[in-house]
C-alpha cells in the first residue's frame, strides 16, 4: 500500500472516531465544500482483438483512406452535378472506422471501448493543478446521453461527498461538461430544491448551443466570404502545402477569395461551389454519417439549439429511423426540453436556494469555421460566441466594438462598469450580470490561470465581482497564457491575434493583384 493509501486510511480511520462528536464542531464553511469539474471531450480507445488499445482516428488513415476513394469521383460530380456516387465511395470507406465505437440503437457503447483517462472518475482523484485544493474530475463519455451519465456522475458526487464527510459539493463545468453538469442537477439536485450543492460555475459552456455544431446536425450549414477569408487567415495548412511554389499558392488562395470578397456576385465562384458541393452531399453522404455515428451521441446533440426539431428531420428522415432510434430520441429530447430550454428557471432557482451560480466567459478570438450568420461572426473563445458562454451579454463581431451611441447610451443608464475596456462587450444584459466574468483572448481555455479564477469563484462564499475585486479579480481580465496569471483587462489591451480581413478596397484592384500572383504562381511551377 502507497503512503497515500495509508495516509488516507489513517485519515478515514480518524474521521470515524470522531464523527459521534461532530456536533461540538462549528458546521462546513461554505468555501470548504469539494469541488468536481466535469469536463468535456476525450479520446475513445478499443481493444482490439491482440489487445492493443486503439484510439479513434489514431493516425489519420481514414481521411487517406476516404480521398483515395471519393477524389477520383469529385471531378465527373462537379461537372455532372450529380454527387451520389462521390457519396456512396465515400461513406463506404469512412463507415468502418465507426464500427468498433458506435453505440447501439438504445444509445449503449460496447463494452470494449473506453474514454482516456476514465479510470480517473474513481475517487479518490485529485486534479493537476496547485490551487485547487479537494478537486476531483470527471470524464463524460461522450457517445453517452447526458440524462444516462447523470446517473454515474451522482454516484461520483456522492462518494466525493463520503469522503470528505461533507453535506455539499460545488461542480465547475467545461465545455460540454456543462451538459452534463445540467443533467445531473436537474436529475438529482432539483428535486430536493439543491440541497446538495454548494456552488456551480460554467466554464466556456457549450450548454446554449453552438452556431457551426447546430447547423452541422440540422443541414442547415451556410458558408459566408468574410467568415471563410477569416477561417483561412487562422488555419495552418499542411507544411507541403504552405510552402508550395513558395507560398505563392497560399497567396492565390487568399486573393481569390479576397477577389471575391471585393467583386459582388464572384462569391458563387468560391464559397459558392463549396456550398453547392454541401448541399448535394449533405443528405446521401453527411446526414449517414450523423445518423451512423455522432448524430446518435448525446454530447455532440446536446449543443444543438435553435435548429433542434430540424436536426431531428435530417438525421432521423424516415419513420423507420424513428422507431430504430426511438429511446435514444426520447434521451434526447428530455435533455433539451427539461434541461436545456430550462436554464434560466434552473439558475433561478438555485440561486433562490442560496446556490452561488457563476459563468466564465472568454471571447476576443474568431471562430475558426467559414459558416455564416452573426452568431459565427461575432467574437468568441473559438468556438462560443461570448453572448451564449455568458447567457446573453451583448458582444460585437470580432475586431470589431460596440456602436458609439450604443455605449453612450448604456453608460448614461448607469452600466458603465459593464462595458468591457476594450468597448466590446457589455456585460449587463446578461443573466448572470453579477456573477460572470470574461476573459479576453482567452481560446477556449480552462488551464491554470483560468483555475485560479475558477478556484477564487468556488472559495469565496456568496462571490460577485464586486466581492472579488477585493482579491484582484476583476469584471474583465486579460489572458496571456497557460501559465501566466490573469491581470484586469484595459483600454489599451488589443486583440492577441491579428483579426483577418480583405487587404484590398475595391474589385479592381483585387482582380488585378490576382492576376499577378496567378502568373507569378505560374511562373515558379514552370522552372520547377
Amino acid at each position: 500500500m502507497s503512503h497515500i493509501k495509508k495516509a488516507i486510511g489513517v485519515l478515514l480511520t480518524m474521521a470515524l472516531l470522531i464523527l459521534p462528536l461532530g456536533a461540538a464542531f462549528p458546521a462546513q464553511a461554505a468555501s470548504d465544500a469539494p469541488i468536481l469539474r466535469i469536463r468535456g471531450e476525450n479520446t475513445l480507445f478499443w481493444a482490439s482483438p491482440e489487445g492493443v488499445a486503439t484510439p479513434l482516428y489514431d493516425d489519420g488513415e481514414y481521411v487517406s483512406a476516404v480521398a483515395k476513394a471519393a477524389l477520383p469521383l469529385a471531378i465527373p460530380a462537379l461537372i455532372t452535378g450529380n454527387w451520389d456516387k462521390w457519396s456512396d465511395a465515400a461513406w463506404e470507406q469512412l463507415k468502418p472506422a465507426y464500427d468498433h465505437y458506435k453505440p447501439d440503437a438504445e444509445g449503449n457503447v460496447p463494452a470494449d471501448t473506453w474514454i482516456n483517462f476514465s479510470e480517473l472518475n474513481s475517487v479518490p482523484y485529485r486534479m493537476s493543478c496547485d490551487t485547487v485544493e479537494f478537486s476531483y474530475e470527471f470524464f463524460p463519455d461522450m457517445r453517452v446521453s447526458p440524462m444516462d451519465a447523470a446517473d454515474e456522475i451522482h454516484e461520483t458526487v456522492e462518494r466525493i461527498k463520503a469522503l470528505h464527510g461533507a453535506d455539499k459539493i460545488t461542480l465547475i463545468g467545461q465545455c460540454m461538461g456543462n451538459a452534463y453538469m445540467l443533467a445531473y442537477l436537474n436529475k438529482y439536485e432539483a428535486p430536493r430544491g439543491y440541497a446538495g450543492i454548494e456552488a456551480v460555475v460554467y466554464s466556456t459552456t457549450t450548454a446554449n448551443g453552438l452556431p457551426d455544431e447546430d447547423r452541422l446536425f440540422s443541414g442547415t450549414i451556410r458558408l459566408e466570404l468574410a467568415s471563410a477569408y477569416r477561417a483561412l487567415g487562422n488555419y495552418e495548412l499542411p507544411a507541403e502545402l504552405a510552402g508550395m511554389a513558395g507560398g505563392m499558392l497560399l497567396d492565390l488562395i487568399y486573393d481569390t477569395l479576397d477577389l471575391a470578397y471585393q467583386a459582388k456576385g464572384l462569391g458563387k465562384l468560391t464559397v459558392g461551389v463549396v456550398q453547392n458541393v454541401y448541399d448535394k452531399v449533405k443528405v446521401p453522404f453527411i446526414a449517414r454519417v450523423l445518423r451512423e455515428y455522432y448524430g446518435r451521441c448525446g454530447g455532440y446533440v446536446s449543443s444543438v439549439t435553435e435548429h433542434y426539431e430540424e436536426y431531428k428531420d435530417y438525421v432521423f428522415p424516415t419513420e423507420q429511423d424513428r422507431q430504430t432510434y426511438e429511446t435514444q430520441i426520447a434521451k434526447f429530447d428530455d435533455y433539451y426540453y427539461n434541461v436545456q430550454q430550462r436554464q434560466p428557471e434552473m439558475i433561478r432557482d438555485m440561486q433562490a436556494a442560496g446556490v452561488t451560480v457563476a459563468s466564465i466567459a472568454e471571447y476576443g478570438v474568431q471562430n475558426g469555421y467559414p459558416t455564416g450568420g452573426e452568431a459565427a461572426l461575432e467574437t468568441s473563445d473559438g468556438r462560443v460566441p461570448v453572448s451564449r458562454s455568458s447567457f446573453g451579454a451583448t458582444g460585437c463581431r470580432i475586431g470589431q466594438t460596440l456602436p458609439e451611441d450604443y455605449v453612450a447610451s448604456r453608460v448614461s443608464y448607469g452600466f458603465a462598469d459593464y462595458i468591457s475596456p476594450d468597448g466590446q462587450v457589455d456585460a449587463s444584459t446578461g443573466l448572470l450580470p453579477e456573477t460572470t466574468w470574461y476573459i479576453k483572448n482567452a481560446p477556449h481555455a480552462f488551464d491554470r490561470p483560468v483555475m485560479a479564477l475558477a478556484t477564487a469563484i468556488v472559495k469565496t462564499p456568496g462571490a460577485t465581482v464586486e466581492r472579488l475585486r477585493e482579491q484582484g479579480w476583476a469584471r474583465f481580465l486579460w489572458y496571456t497564457d497557460g501559465d501566466t496569471p490573469l491581470r484586469p483587462l484595459t483600454a489599451e489591451d488589443t486583440d492577441a491575434a491579428q483579426v483577418v480581413t480583405p487587404k484590398t478596397p475595391n474589385a479592381f484592384r483585387a482582380f488585378f493583384r490576382w492576376i499577378k500572383t496567378l502568373f507569378r504562381l505560374i511562373g515558379q511551377l514552370l522552372k520547377r
